[in-house]
């Protein structure tokens, strides 16, 4: 990841950027991007010192903790005065910044988290460039001076996971303050009045885990019992409540002609509050996207609420049916229900969703069926997860469902022996796992042509039958597995369009010699084959010493065959397979050795993975049979990569 981020830094900059360890250094440079180590002492900097146009010193750090020389920090650091970019990420040591910071007047970034920050010092507030402060996780930080008022181009500020016990007044005066983090701030009581007014640029509010807030009142949004003359948050896009788990009242603005809050909203989230009663904003004219997660007492009448009719995505998570009910008035794109326990049928507002397109239906146990008259016919896609007791459409309802492209049913519809494959006109996409009474998947009779582009099936194990007059011009990605009670495979499953396969070797097991090379020689297109496999290894064999593999493969992989001991060493093996890139082994306990000399050049990545015999045959990465496979440039094995 680290060099992924180095490259692409250095594409855009060129010779100006590097990813500094230490030694010497071009004048020219401009950005230094670095690892740090546990203990970065002043000594690793110096080939640095020289560098006074440097403008960005960012260390990539996403996990360890960090101690910084104070003659880094607090000597060199503030005389780069033409720094934009300033990281001290994870640096423990760092309790407060030298007054000399004010000198670094370009600065525009500042990242302080993860420090030991205990107070901002007033000469931080003379960075008047500033546009960025991040504060996350500065655990001894417990207050914001007044003067933070005076980073008039302050643009983002996070102060998640901090010890803020109140902020100033002076807090709301940053005009141009777009996005506030205030996430889990445990000792912050309630939110500062005025915020509505004061930031009449903020675009985004993320406010979690404040657990002592019992109320979002008429303060929040301007003056308590002052005057209503401007409208709060008016460019508010994003607001995100989690995790409040005392907040019971979200009072409503009291109006004053027009001049509703956030007109401008877009994104409504209110996850884990279980006092929540009700109240939500009534007037959202851009809303899009909403989402209620885990708000049993939240009560929502649609007749109190003025949202847009025509809202992009609604997920509701874990709710009462009070959080089902403001669905009345609106339609939606995009419809997730979770995690309900006692719903047992799915509101017939549901049917008035003339837009619904999407609809995802998770853990659900209690959901015995659809609506009477079932579900819009505009829908596109269907996931069903975890609802067992579910009944599934019957033959004669799925043709209504012209637009159906995605189903995807997945430890669901027990009541469901047969799947109807050819009932839904427009499907492109099927996804079916571990239905444990499905036995069949079935056409009406006649060969059928179908639009399927993808499909999946595995883990049925009373599978044991599909149809044998089917046609699938289409089809390009065909997923078999866990179906021990099928035997065999029609060749009309394998077009010529297919470019990934994933199938059980007893598929391929019963098929003689012949049938064999027929069928892989239609597979002009297939790019990525997996055959897992229960039992010998005598099918492999035969794939690759008649080298019946196409050509045009670049990944395949052989997983699960505990029977197989040894791979063919007769014969060309995998050298026909000219633009092969991935060869993957997995599972094979029993293999011993691969034919080294028999590998094509194309190779550049090689997996093997829990194949004891064959990680000892390797291990020491020396000796003959190493050098045999060390000229391919990655090499994966017991979760090391060896590049």
């Amino acid at each position: 990841m680290h060099d992924l981020v180095y490259d692409l830094a250095r594409f855009v900059s060129g010779k100006s950027s590097a990813y500094f360890e230490s030694g010497e250094i071009q004048g020219t440079l401009r950005h230094v991007a670095f690892l740090p180590k546990m203990f970065d002492i002043s000594k690793r900097f110096e080939s640095l010192y020289e560098l006074n146009c440097l403008r960005t010193f960012l260390p990539l750090n996403f996990f360890s903790t960090n101690y910084l020389s104070k003659r880094v920090s607090h000597d060199w650091l503030p005389k780069l005065r033409h720094l934009r970019t300033l990281s001290l990420f994870a640096y423990e040591n760092i309790t407060k910044l030298p007054e000399s910071i004010c000198n670094l007047v370009l600065l525009r970034y500042l990242d302080l988290s993860r420090t030991s920050i205990e107070r901002l010092s007033n000469e931080t507030f003379k960075l008047y460039n500033l546009q960025t402060l991040k504060l996350s996780r500065c655990r001894y930080l417990t207050e914001l001076p007044e003067s933070i008022c005076s980073l008039m181009l302050l643009r983002y500020v996070d102060l998640s996971n901090t010890s803020i016990e109140r902020l100033p007044k002076e807090t709301f005066r940053l005009y141009n303050l777009e996005t506030l983090k205030l996430s889990n701030c445990k000792s912050l009581v309630e939110l500062p009045e005025q915020m509505g007014n004061m930031l009449p640029s903020l675009k985004e509010l993320v406010i979690e885990r404040m657990n002592m807030m019992k109320t979002v009142g008429d303060e929040f949004y301007c003056n308590n019992g002052g005057s209503h003359s401007s409208q709060p948050f008016p460019l508010l896009e994003s607001i995100q409540f989690e995790d409040m788990l005392e907040w019971e009242e979200w009072l409503p603005f009291e109006i004053e002609g027009n001049k509703f809050p956030f007109s401008c909203l877009k994104r409504l989230s209110l996850s884990n509050c279980p006092k929540l009663r009700g109240n939500m904003p009534n007037h959202l004219p851009s809303l899009t996207k909403v989402k209620i997660s885990k708000c049993n007492q939240l009560q929502a009448k649609s007749s109190d609420l003025h949202w847009n009719t025509s809202i992009e995505s609604v997920h509701i998570d874990e709710g009462g049916e009070g959080s089902l009910s403001f669905l009345d008035s609106f339609s939606c794109t995009c419809l997730s229900i979770r995690n309900y326990d006692n719903l047992s049928s799915l509101p017939r507002t549901i049917l008035g969703l003339n837009c619904l397109q999407k609809l995802e239906l998770d853990s659900i146990p209690t959901l015995i069926s659809f609506p009477a008259d079932g579900l819009p016919v505009s829908l596109k896609s269907l996931r069903i997860t975890d609802c067992e007791e579910l009944e599934f459409f019957s033959p004669q309802s799925c043709r209504k469902y012209t637009s159906l492209a995605m189903l995807s049913i997945s430890r669901s519809c027990h009541s469901l022996s047969s799947f109807p494959l050819d009932c839904f006109p427009s499907l492109e996409w099927l996804h079916i796992n571990d239905c444990d009474n499905i036995e069949a998947i079935t056409t009406q009779g006649g060969t059928t042509s179908l639009k399927l582009v993808s499909l999946h099936v595995y883990d049925c194990e009373k599978l044991e039958s599909f149809p044998e007059y089917v046609d699938l011009p289409a089809l390009q990605r065909l997923y078999l597995l866990g179906l021990p009670k099928l035997a065999s495979l029609s060749p009309r499953y394998l077009p010529s369009s297919l470019e990934s396969l994933d199938l059980n070797v007893g598929m391929l097991s019963c098929m003689p010699k012949h049938e064999l090379r027929f069928l892989f020689q239609r597979l002009t297109s297939l790019s990525c084959l997996t055959i897992n496999g229960f039992g010998n290894g005598d099918v492999f064999n035969t794939l690759l010493k008649e080298s019946l593999l196409p050509t045009s493969l670049l990944s395949l992989e052989i997983s699960m065959c505990d029977g197989l001991t040894c791979l063919c060493l007769e014969g060309k093996w995998l050298q026909h397979l000219s633009s092969l890139t991935q060869l993957r082994i997995e599972n094979c306990e029993r293999l011993e050795s691969l034919p080294e000399d028999q590998l094509p050049s194309s190779l550049e990545v090689l997996k093997i993975y829990k194949c004891p015999l064959l990680e000892a045959r390797y291990e020491d990465q020396k000796g003959r049979h190493w050098s045999k496979i060390a000229h391919i440039p990655v090499i994966f094995m017991k979760r090391v990569i060896i590049a």
